[in-house]
Parts: structure tokens; sequence; C-alpha cells
């Protein structure tokens, strides 16, 4: 049920952006779900975001922190 609903909001205009951006669509998916572990607002999301857009731009590595 989880892919089906990937699969239907994960439209091609989506793809198309991943394309652009240079990530799959895994890669996808692995940066929304760190963006959703960040923060639970809402409307701080998109500048979690573009933090780590522009990370990845630089080529700056991500280091993960256990819990």
């Amino acid at each position: 049920m989880m892919v089906l609903r990937f699969k239907k909001i994960f439209e091609p205009n989506l793809v198309n952006r991943a394309s652009e951006l240079g990530i799959s669509e895994r890669e996808v998916v692995i940066l929304a779900s760190i963006i959703e572990k960040e923060t639970p607002l809402v409307e701080e999301k998109p500048l979690i975001s573009a933090v780590f857009h522009n990370r990845l731009k630089k080529r700056i590595l991500f280091k993960v922190i256990p819990r």
C-alpha cells in the first residue's frame, strides 16, 4: 500500500525535478525521510530541505550521528 501511495504522489513532474537535481527516486525517498526526521513543523521543512540541497550541491557529506 505504501508503494502504491508513493507512486500516486510521485507524479511525472516530480520525477523530472528529481532528474534535474541528479537524484534517483530512492535518493528522493531517503532525503525526504531525513527532512521528516529533522522537524515535525511543516513550515520548517522547506528551509531544512534547502539546507540539505545546498550541502548536496557543494558535495558536503552528511555525518550520521547514532541516537
